[in-house]
């Protein structure tokens, strides 16, 4: 019976292996790279395990199980960067290869338990390594929790975390019953199995498992709106970009942003909670400007009015006033905008006036 079980789990290891390798040709899947580590992983630590003693076959196949899991477990978030994940995923693989590799071939007369414990102690420490570090880098990074997309990405960062607290769960009550009662690795294996699936489904399809399918796609739809992900429906395309223009024409009207010195499109994209790119394609589409002309309108539109409030302001006192940071950049802004000079608009009003 544990011969064919791990037979049957290297076949099953090397299908998943070939499935996601045809189905993330693109690569536009972040965590292909370490789900196909742990069907390589969970494929040559069961070739080991062919060679162990029939008596401990079926515990080495659950902490083998186990080992799969932690590898899924360090699948990155989209907000986080997939080499250092990865290279640690490969660390561990390694490391766990090697213990299992040895235990098997070298110290062969070495109790049991010394090996039960050396794999679990290993799987354990990685597991709370790898939630620690995504707690502190996250919370570190305060921008992350102010992105567009942060419900989505919280949502996989706390099922990484639940998921993480049921691994060691299972450990712990594995290493409770296993003195109890052998059959409880048979058990644990089919609950090792079961939850495998489970973090390799929650990867490949990219779902959290903590919520209905279909709340977790509302929640993804939503943001997509708010981000100004194109969809098929051009009509709610166009009504979601002119209502963010309108927010943008109102947001510089009333706030008047451009007169702060350090004032950019980062600036602007973090006060309407949405991203740069979407920002850039409404102000273009719109208003036919890009972002710098879109700012110097405004500018202009404020240098006019100074010059309306006080005429006997000089030009250099204007341009500073109204966020310019040079004469030179006040001149050709307002000429492309009015179509005359400052001097030449000023004497124009004043004419008009009198």
């Amino acid at each position: 019976m544990p011969i064919s079980l791990l037979v049957c789990a290297i076949f099953v290891w090397l299908f998943l292996l070939a499935f996601d390798l045809e189905k993330s040709k693109d690569g536009k899947d972040a965590g292909f790279s370490v789900r196909s580590l742990s069907c390589l992983e969970g494929a040559a630590l069961s070739i080991i395990g062919l060679f162990n003693v029939s008596s401990v076959m079926v515990e080495c196949f659950v902490l083998d199980l186990g080992a799969v899991e932690s590898i899924l477990l360090m699948s990155p978030c989209p907000s986080e960067k997939v080499g250092n994940h990865f290279r640690i995923a490969v660390a561990f693989s390694v490391c766990y290869a090697s213990v299992a590799a040895l235990f098997t071939f070298v110290l062969k007369s070495c109790p049991v338990w010394i090996r039960l414990c050396a794999s679990s102690c290993l799987e354990v420490l990685c597991c709370v390594s790898d939630i620690v570090s995504r707690i502190i880098s996250r919370h570190m990074t305060v921008k992350l929790l102010f992105r567009g997309s942060a419900p989505a990405e919280s949502l996989e960062f706390d099922s990484l975390l639940v998921h993480g607290v049921v691994f060691i769960s299972v450990l712990v009550l594995f290493a409770f019953f296993l003195p109890l009662s052998p059959c409880s690795s048979y058990v644990f294996s089919a609950i090792m199995a079961v939850h495998v699936t489970i973090l390799y489904l929650r990867d490949f399809k990219r779902l959290s498992f903590l919520v209905p399918v279909r709340t977790e796609e509302k929640i993804r739809e939503r943001i997509s709106c708010r981000l100004g992900i194109p969809y098929s429906d051009k009509a709610s395309e166009d009504n979601r970009t002119s209502m963010l223009y309108n927010r943008i024409r109102t947001y510089m009207a009333k706030e008047q942003p451009f007169l702060r010195e350090n004032f950019d499109m980062s600036v602007m994209a973090r006060d309407l909670y949405t991203n740069k790119l979407y920002l850039s394609k409404t102000i273009n589409v719109m208003s036919g400007r890009n972002f710098c002309q879109f700012v110097n309108y405004y500018r202009v539109e404020h240098a006019k009015e100074l010059f309306m409030k006080d005429p006997k302001l000089r030009v250099n006192e204007v341009a500073e006033m109204s966020g310019f940071h040079s004469v030179v950049s006040f001149n050709m802004s307002f000429k492309v905008n009015t179509g005359k000079t400052p001097s030449e608009w000023l004497q124009e009003y004043l004419s008009s006036i009198v």
